[in-house]
This record gives C-alpha cells, structure tokens and sequence, in this order.
C-alpha cells in the first residue's frame, strides 16, 4: 500500500508483530545454540534411569545421538546402573552418576532437577537441553498417578 508520499506503508498489526517478535528472538537463540557447537557452551543431559529401554525408548535414544552428535551428551543415570550394553560410539558421551534414590519415582526424580547439585555438573556450559525422551515405563506413569 502507497501513502500520499509515494512512500510504501505498513500497517501495524499487533498480533503479526508478536509473532515476527518471538520468531526474531527464535532466530537470535538459535544461532547463539549454533554458535554454542563450535564454542563449547552447549551441551546435552539425556535421563537414563532403566537398563532394558522400550523399543521406542531405543528409537528415541539413537534419534537423541543423532540429532545432537555434535555437542556434548551427558547420560545422567542412578549409579547403579550398568549402561555398558548401551552402544554408545560416542567419544563426547560422558557419564554423570547421581545417588539411585533420586530415581525411585518421579518425585525424586522432580526434587533432583531442582537442585543446585544437579546443575553443578554442568557450570562448563552456558545452555543445557534436558532431554526427558527415556522415562516413558510403566511404573514411573504408575507413580505419577499416585
């Protein structure tokens, strides 16, 4: 649309702006994250609390290693458990191990990612991902319902 001044115009459109505003800010995060691969300051936490995975479990944890190969992967897991038939080919995959209590039911579960030890592990990096794609059994979805 032309103005009186030849001059094109726009017509402000409260809710477009919004939107054009979250998808700038998207951008901006994002290639900050990109930025992130080469710099070190993003890393990934995947949740691991159960040796034997669900078919799907398994899906998403190769779909995890694939889609974030290029930083680093932390498998936060009950120190109990043994992962060493897990097929990790991954020389940026590290091991942080935390008391197996925390992992008793999903309320233990909640009051570890809400402490300050949990996130310690981590202040190497700027941004982490939590990646809760594991935590699908059935007896921790009996333990939220109770």
């Amino acid at each position: 649309m032309r103005g009186m001044n030849g001059q094109r115009e726009t017509i402000s459109n409260p809710a477009q702006d919004g939107v054009v505003s979250i998808w700038k800010k998207y951008l901006k995060w994002l290639k900050k994250i990109k930025m992130g691969k080469q710099s070190g300051e993003v890393a990934v936490v995947v949740i691991i609390h159960k040796k034997d995975l669900s078919h799907y479990e398994n899906i998403s944890l190769l779909q995890c290693l694939k889609v974030f190969h290029k930083w680093p992967i932390h498998i936060a897991k009950p120190f109990s458990l043994d992962i060493s038939d897990f097929k990790l080919n991954n020389n940026k995959i590290s091991l942080e191990n935390f008391p197996d209590s925390c992992f008793s039911n999903i309320g233990e579960y909640s009051r570890l990612l809400l402490t300050t030890s949990f996130y310690k592990r981590f202040l190497n990096y700027k941004y982490i991902l939590i990646y809760h794609g594991l935590r699908n059994s059935a007896a921790w979805k009996t333990m939220a319902a109770l």
